[in-house]
């Protein structure tokens, strides 16, 4: 429920940071990891006010599901004597990191595919990051400090951003540009329905600057499958950000880009990666010059659940066919164990957790899966009045979640063994944007 009081004498928090980097010869989302490129983190941060506590926090994994997801937003409300849906975790959707979901994990071992949990999971990492993540919340809020002001700016980021899907003269996808497009043509073809721009929130102690948090929609990824975890460009951006800009933690939050790459401005060649990194925090900079400070006034955050009706196109008999066929490709075990794993989730929960927070005139939208990023646009275009910034990826195991053409239109995201929602999707997500920026 909202209190509607002031909140300038009572807002407080404060950063937290967990390494999260898998140790070699574990599996990462593809491959089995040979060394490591970059450290992997869940950067957070923790909101006290008179209300429970509220945690939000950025993994460094390619998607968090189920039991996983339930497992550690457990463990970080237990530590901080909050509610479990008091808790916002979100991935940042790098590829070479780790993927975890517990209910696909015991679905495979039930059915014999030990093997495929070996080359696909690392379950020891998820105990390991419950473990650690405890304490260090615990610390974050022992260490609080007030929340005085805070700052929005956006900015748009050039040449990064696409559309991956591209349509021919009939309606139906004809091109699917991804992270990387070696085709020229592919490249030279439009940027396509994107958000072009990235939004900034900064959160101050009077002239201290505490954290910073940006939201951008596009797949993070220049190139991989090098069995090297990697925070790819992103990584790269947020990093020179908080060394030379802000001289404060940043949580960055992948947006609704379940459609969306940089494959038009990125043919794979190596140099690319850091190409994409400057691009990007020339746009985070410039967001940060745009920004504007306030006195923090309001403080709230409301909760929903989400329903979305199963895709029944892969249906559940078919997964389990595949899963009891020890001839079966792999890639279609796991698809199939990842169907069977959302609706056995979905079956036992009353829907998906999803909340806004709001500072002032800034709200925050909590979304799961690959959202497109119609849904983004649409938040934003209909409330022009508020700052909106929306991170998505929260809840992964609904896969893509396409607007209600795009399941016409053919293409990857839609397919019937990849996204896990129907086409019936559209409207109930916007209802419940609406619900929760108007509450």
């Amino acid at each position: 429920e909202k209190t509607g009081k002031k909140v300038i004498d009572m807002l407080k928090g404060n950063y937290f940071a967990v390494n999260v980097t898998p140790e070699t010869g574990k599996p990462l989302a593809y491959d089995i990891q040979l060394a490591v490129d970059d450290p992997l983190y869940l950067k957070g941060f923790v909101f006290l006010s008179d209300k429970d506590p509220f945690v939000i926090g950025a993994l460094d994994w390619i998607g968090i599901s189920c039991e996983s997801l339930d497992k550690l937003k457990n463990c970080i409300a237990s530590a901080v004597q909050t509610k479990k849906e008091c808790v916002q975790i979100h991935t940042t959707h790098f590829h070479d990191a780790p993927h975890s979901n517990l209910t696909a994990v015991n679905i495979l071992k039930q059915y014999g595919w030990n093997d495929v949990v070996e080359q696909y999971y690392d379950v020891d990492l998820l105990d390991r990051l419950c473990v650690d993540v405890m304490p260090a919340v615990r610390e974050a809020v022992r260490k609080a400090v007030p929340i005085t002001h805070v700052g929005y700016g956006n900015a748009e980021v050039h040449e990064v951003a696409s559309n991956r899907r591209i349509t021919g003269e009939d309606g139906k996808i004809k091109h699917t540009r991804y992270s990387s497009c070696s085709d020229s043509h592919v490249r030279s073809l439009p940027e396509g329905l994107i958000d072009p721009y990235i939004d900034l929130i900064t959160l101050w102690n009077h002239e201290n600057c505490i954290a910073s948090a940006s939201y951008y929609a596009t797949h993070p990824m220049s190139y991989y499958r090098t069995a090297m975890c990697s925070s790819d460009f992103v990584g790269m951006a947020r990093n020179m950000f908080s060394d030379l800009v802000t001289f404060a933690p940043h949580l960055y939050f992948n947006g609704a880009g379940g459609n969306i790459t940089a494959g038009k401005y990125n043919d794979g060649e190596k140099k690319v990666r850091y190409e994409l990194a400057v691009k990007l925090f020339n746009g985070l900079k410039e967001a940060w010059e745009n920004t504007k400070k306030e006195p923090v006034d309001s403080f709230d955050y409301t909760h929903n659940l989400l329903h979305l009706p199963m895709d029944e196109r892969f249906c559940l008999s078919e997964c389990v066919r595949i899963l009891g066929d020890q001839s079966s490709d792999t890639n279609d075990v796991q698809r199939a164990s990842r169907k069977l794993a959302w609706d056995m989730w979905y079956e036992k929960h009353p829907g998906i957790d999803v909340s806004v927070l709001s500072i002032n005139k800034t709200k925050v939208l909590h979304m799961p899966g690959e959202l497109f990023v119609e849904y983004q646009l649409y938040a934003k275009q209909k409330y022009p009045q508020f700052n909106i910034c929306m991170a998505a990826y929260g809840e992964y195991g609904t896969s893509y979640i396409g607007v209600k053409q795009s399941y016409f239109e053919g293409g990857y995201e839609t397919q019937p063994t990849v996204t896990k929602v129907s086409e019936d999707s559209e409207p109930i997500i916007k209802a419940c944007i609406d619900e929760l920026i108007c509450m």
